[in-house]
């Protein structure tokens, strides 16, 4: 099962049930969690130029984590000092006992071992002022839940935790990150690595999440996998997809199969102005494993695409002047539809209103599922209502932010809520919705989004999107469920990413690398 990414309220539900239900102390489970945390840390120590410590700690339960791991860190042999935002009446009970551990610590402590102080002290006595004494800094500040711009003295402190130039570790979430937009809150810690508690937030995948998050680790602290599960259930939650999840879903070649029932794709791509992107978008299908590609073009084009596209049928359309294809094109690929597994509409067609007639009409009569891409997607406005169809094919749409945005009426649309956006789209209209983005997510029909969890900056480039729709579509022709077969087209395609910036600089990566890719990344992780 994908891995569960949660918001601050389903991961307070989590502990709920695990106290209330499972019998687990909080106290318990704050224990766990600061131990995990310590031996990472420890574990960084032992390479870091210097083995003090400062731990910056809130009044609240992220504030006790911070508590925790100092104490761990001490009982190692490090030196630590513990700054406490407040003083010791504003903690919460759980938090307020591990400082009573942690003072009768310092009390038994060699001197300079450990010190505690109060934001207060710690400034007058000019510790703030000091660059490079720590060789790491944890940030236990406020963690999940900030819904609001960071005021003064948080604020300022954020900023100063930023200038110093030292090795930052958060505990759960970022100080400043909003832990289920991943937006940043007027300033933000930018730590190098987040250890994170139970499970992923959403916020630390999306939007600015990865930016201030750095490296994640998640750490177990006794929250049962049921209680994280059914946490995910709640709207705004996410799931993570991972290799395994891949390699379960990947589709069978049988001993017997032949080119068509190996899963035969129907593309309807091109225009004399764009031919690019029907020879990606076609050979990304066939190499993700379509045994047969037809792609419908317009006339004037077959022969320079039959050039470049020596394993793909090609079927000349009717097609307007200017070169893209006929409203009247789908009575040529009538025959062709009815043999099909799988469709790809859409790139590089151009935006003529009649090619856009063409596409609704192709989605009206489709009985099987297909991928809407780039220019195909302009034929929705105004004209929605085509998907829903009582019975008929399911169809998955690629849009990024600009052409998403063309997709929605009304101006309730959030940008900074992606995760919302795509489930409350997918749900409405019956769809899957890839919305590209670093990283991308898919929204499904019943509600559920999950995030991807391969790809790099490379994938910035011209012809990504034509050649991710082209490794849909041969998912789909082979069998996979659309959802399914949208997650993993993500997935592997990132993955293909991953593996050219392995070896090369990812910027240099033109989309053709990744078509390139599929065979040795698939054989490699898949």
């Amino acid at each position: 099962m994908p891995v569960p990414v949660l918001t601050a309220a389903a991961m307070r539900r989590a502990d709920q049930t695990t106290i209330h239900s499972f019998g687990i102390p909080s106290f318990t489970l704050m224990e766990s969690a600061g131990r995990a945390a310590a031996e990472i840390v420890v574990d960084m120590l032992d390479s870091a130029a210097d083995d003090s410590v400062l731990v910056l700690c809130g009044t609240g339960n992220n504030g006790g984590d911070g508590l925790v791991v100092a104490r761990q860190i001490v009982q190692h042999g490090y030196s630590v000092e513990v700054v406490l935002l407040a003083d010791d009446t504003s903690l919460s009970d759980d938090a307020a006992a591990n400082l009573t551990l942690l003072r009768k610590l310092e009390e038994r402590s060699e001197a300079g071992d450990l010190e505690i102080m109060s934001l207060l002290d710690w400034t007058e006595a000019g510790r703030s002022g000091l660059r490079g004494r720590w060789g790491i800094i944890i940030d236990a500040l406020l963690g999940t839940g900030l819904k609001r711009v960071l005021e003064d003295p948080i604020g300022e402190l954020v900023d100063w935790i930023n200038r110093q130039g030292t090795t930052v570790v958060s505990i759960d979430v970022p100080t400043g990150l909003h832990s289920d937009r991943g937006t940043v809150l007027g300033t933000c810690v930018r730590a190098d690595l987040t250890i994170t508690m139970g499970a992923p937030k959403v916020g630390q995948l999306v939007n600015d999440g990865p930016e201030y998050t750095g490296d994640i680790e998640v750490v177990e602290i006794g929250i049962p996998d049921f209680a994280l599960t059914e946490a995910a259930e709640e709207e705004g939650c996410v799931w993570l997809s991972s290799d395994q999840d891949i390699v379960s879903w990947f589709p069978e070649r049988d001993h017997s199969a032949h080119k068509y029932n190996a899963g035969l794709v129907l593309a309807a791509v091109g225009s004399r102005k764009y031919t690019g992107a029907a020879v990606m978008s076609s050979l990304a299908a066939l190499r993700m494993g379509a045994g047969y590609v037809v792609a419908g073009v317009p006339s004037s084009i077959k022969d320079t695409l039959a050039e470049q596209l020596v394993e793909v049928a090609l079927e000349p359309l009717p097609e307007t002047a200017d070169g893209s294809i006929a409203a009247n094109a789908l009575e040529t690929l009538a025959e062709r539809m009815s043999k099909a597994q799988g469709l790809l509409v859409g790139c590089g067609i151009g935006k003529d209103e009649r090619t856009l007639s063409f596409v609704r009409d192709l989605i009206r009569h489709a009985e099987v599922p297909g991928v809407l891409d780039a220019d195909g997607l302009s034929a929705l406005p105004g004209h929605m209502e085509v998907l829903k169809k009582p019975e008929g094919s399911e169809w998955i749409l690629t849009p990024h932010w600009g052409e998403f945005r063309r997709l929605v009426t009304g101006d309730s649309y959030d940008p900074t809520d992606k995760v919302l956006l795509a489930s409350r789209f997918a749900k409405e209209w019956g769809c899957v919705l890839i919305m590209k983005g670093m990283p991308s997510v898919v929204g499904c029909p019943d509600g559920k989004v999950y995030v991807n969890a391969t790809g790099n900056p490379g994938l910035a480039t011209a012809g990504t999107g034509d050649v991710l729709a082209g490794i849909c579509a041969g998912l789909l022709a082979q069998g996979l469920k659309p959802e399914l077969a949208a997650i993993a087209g993500l997935h592997i395609g990132g993955a293909a990413a991953d593996a050219f910036a392995e070896r090369r600089d990812p910027r240099t990566m033109i989309a053709t690398d990744l078509i390139e890719l599929i065979p040795e990344t698939v054989a490699r992780r898949f």
